[in-house]
């Protein structure tokens, strides 16, 4: 079982950083985050960065320092934010 777990992980991290790349090279995505979130906090089960540590594995942060809130809040409806300093939903935002 513990084997199993353990290809799982390699598995996963493969497929993260291999979709991380894919989406560098069509929409300059620079990060991936898998993490837990409910209201009062998101705690980092994985963090790919492609330039800078930004958020590692166990970080734990407010709910409101983190930009996946801004998903949730969104509803359905996928969220794209081209530039995070001009959106009206980021522009202001702590993190």
């Amino acid at each position: 079982m513990i084997q199993q777990d353990i290809n799982y992980y390699k598995n996963f991290d493969s497929i993260a950083k291999e979709v991380l790349a894919l989406l560098a090279q069509t929409i300059e995505v620079k990060t991936f985050f898998l993490s837990i979130l409910n209201p009062i906090q998101s705690f980092m089960i994985k963090s790919f960065n492609r330039n800078a540590k930004l958020i590692c594995e166990g970080d734990i942060l407010p709910y409101i320092m983190v930009y996946c809130n801004l998903v949730v809040e969104n509803g359905l409806e996928p969220l794209v934010i081209q530039n995070l300093r001009e959106h009206e939903l980021t522009s202001g935002h702590p993190a």
